[in-house]
């Protein structure tokens, strides 16, 4: 079969067509750029629903996934830069609901360590910055709000060992840290 569209989509090592979709809604993927090796991971459904101007019922309809290069600024502005034909793009799996493949994203970005990987000179691994609409930071401190919230009041400092084997895990910059006791008096 020929290529329908640029630069397309690989699943299994073959390109993925409109007539492989079949029963599935949406997928999860990796785009790589073949420059730098950075990685993001994303997911995309392959139908969208909307009301046509002066009809009641929504319409089911091919999404714009054969095209579709993630919603990342700082990809997109890699992608201009670099030209697409040195991105490439792979499905890693289907999915027959949105549910399904709105997990499977985000197993994904935990299993990756997405907002900790870094290249060998330093730089970030994945494009990603965010997961299920949070900050590394933000993911950060509602840990340690969880760890506070879990921990006697009085046993402070078993609360603070505790995020401080959590901050070593993931490399935190300590200078950035904030101490856990400060969160707990209201000083953060």
């Amino acid at each position: 079969m020929d290529v329908e569209y640029e630069n397309p989509w690989i699943y299994n090592g073959k390109t993925f067509h409109s007539s492989d979709i079949q029963h599935y809604f949406g997928f999860v993927y990796n785009i790589t750029n073949l420059q730098n090796q950075r990685q993001y991971i994303g997911r995309k459904y392959f139908w969208s629903f909307r009301t046509p101007k002066g009809k009641k019922r929504k319409v089911k309809r091919e999404s714009d996934w054969k095209k579709y290069y993630g919603s990342c600024p700082e990809l997109k502005e890699e992608i201009k830069q670099f030209g697409r034909q040195n991105f490439s793009r792979s499905i890693l799996s289907l999915h027959g609901t949105k549910g399904k493949t709105n997990y499977e994203e985000t197993r994904q970005l935990f299993c990756n360590n997405v907002l900790t990987e870094g290249l060998d000179d330093g730089t970030p691994r994945y494009y990603n910055r965010i997961i299920m609409e949070l900050t590394t930071e933000e993911i950060v401190v509602g840990i340690r709000e969880w760890t506070l919230n879990r921990m006697d009041k009085t046993n402070h400092e078993n609360a603070q060992a505790i995020y401080e084997e959590f901050a070593e895990w993931i490399e935190i910059d300590s200078e950035k840290d904030i101490d856990i006791m400060s969160i707990e008096n209201g000083e953060n």
